[in-house]
């Protein structure tokens, strides 16, 4: 598996589970060889300029690289002649892949609650709903940005995330990898849904708007 086959499968299979994709970014850290790609998505049928959206993204280092251009056979080659038994390969652990999506909440839901409490339980909240709609990653604590404003602190912001680890066969079959990323799209799908009950208005959900511009993060 290489990375611009797993970037090709995501937009695909994102695209098959309903979602509409946009703002897709692939770029290269030239100093430690890493690619990342990521790509915005919200559920088909919502408006464009939606105040909530995914972001899918994945990083692809050098490591994941050398294992997807030689293969775990060829690697061995570094340390011992092919004849030899092999025992680094048990204690070395093989290269992981991990695919987050972002959910970028409403600044305009935010931004009325004071920070403390009530946010704190807003965070929970949303979270249970992730959870609810059958989210199966690992899921962080909601992440709020706050500001002083008139001498209030006040949200500007925030962000949910959930991971999953690609690894084994998952990254060596391309038809095991667009199963597993077919299954997280849905997900993805189906918690943007549950939190857009919580958190749009109910023209948000409508077809209509002309601009995605400045919905990313």
């Amino acid at each position: 598996m290489r990375y611009e086959e797993m970037a090709g499968i995501l937009l695909r299979e994102a695209r098959q589970a309903g979602l509409r994709t946009f703002d897709t970014h692939s770029t290269l850290d030239t100093a430690e060889l890493r690619r990342t790609f990521s790509v915005c998505c919200i559920p088909e049928g919502w408006a464009k300029e939606t105040s909530l959206w995914a972001e899918l993204t994945f990083e692809w280092d050098s490591v994941l690289t050398a294992y997807s251009v030689a293969g775990t056979s060829a690697m061995c080659s570094i340390y011992h002649h092919p004849g030899e038994e092999c025992s680094h390969l048990e204690a070395w652990p093989h290269p992981v892949a991990i695919l987050e999506a972002i959910f970028s909440l409403p600044y305009d839901r935010l931004a009325v609650l004071p920070v403390g409490v009530r946010l704190a339980r807003l965070g929970n909240r949303l979270r249970d709903l992730c959870l609810e709609a059958g989210l199966d990653g690992t899921i962080d604590t909601v992440s709020f940005t706050v500001s002083m404003e008139e001498g209030s602190l006040r949200a500007i912001g925030g962000d949910l995330s959930s991971a999953w680890a690609m690894e084994g066969d998952v990254l060596e079959d391309s038809d095991l990898l667009a199963e597993r990323v077919r299954e997280i799209c849905r997900q993805v799908h189906q918690a943007l849904l549950s939190l857009g009950q919580a958190l749009l208005e109910p023209e948000e959900g409508q077809t209509g708007g002309s601009s995605a511009r400045g919905r990313r993060r």
